[in-house]
């Protein structure tokens, strides 16, 4: 098991790059997951824009939706934030914790942690209004926090 640490590799031993915008998709994305950058998903959360959270299969929330006015929906995933510059994490992983109350953080060694209400927490905002956990969790809330690591990745 590796730990998601601050500068590991995103998607390693893939090629990818970030895509440029086009007509059909109006955002630069990654052509290996589709993601957006970790700093347009930071402005379409601080814009007040639609977006929720997804399943966490992988263990965490490695992927979240943002909605436009015009049916599209965008996705990123949050692997992408381990390739960011100290400031650009800060920048972005606060637009996550004010809009959908996931928070990441890097301990002292530099391993990526999660903090969320409850383990499986999605929130949905519309709007810019927040609607709450659409997730299926049952039970007492209870703060979950865990250390990412690179099994919970998947293949």
């Amino acid at each position: 098991m590796s730990t998601l640490t601050r500068g590991l590799e995103v998607h390693p031993g893939a090629t990818w790059i970030w895509r440029e915008p086009s007509k059909i998709w109006p955002q630069f994305t990654c052509s290996f997951c589709g993601s957006v950058r970790p700093e347009d998903a930071a402005e379409w959360l601080n814009n007040g824009n639609d977006a929720s959270g997804s399943d966490w299969k992988l263990g965490w929330p490695h992927k979240f939706y943002l909605d436009d006015n015009e049916g599209l929906q965008w996705k990123f995933y949050s692997e992408h934030l381990t390739s960011l510059d100290s400031d650009s994490f800060i920048h972005v992983t606060e637009a996550i914790a004010k809009v959908l109350h996931i928070r990441f953080e890097y301990d002292v060694v530099g391993r990526m942690l999660v903090r969320s209400p409850s383990y499986g927490y999605q929130n949905w905002v519309s709007n810019g209004k927040d609607m709450g956990n659409i997730a299926s969790t049952v039970g007492e809330v209870k703060a979950w926090e865990t250390e990412l690591n690179t099994d919970m990745l998947g293949d």
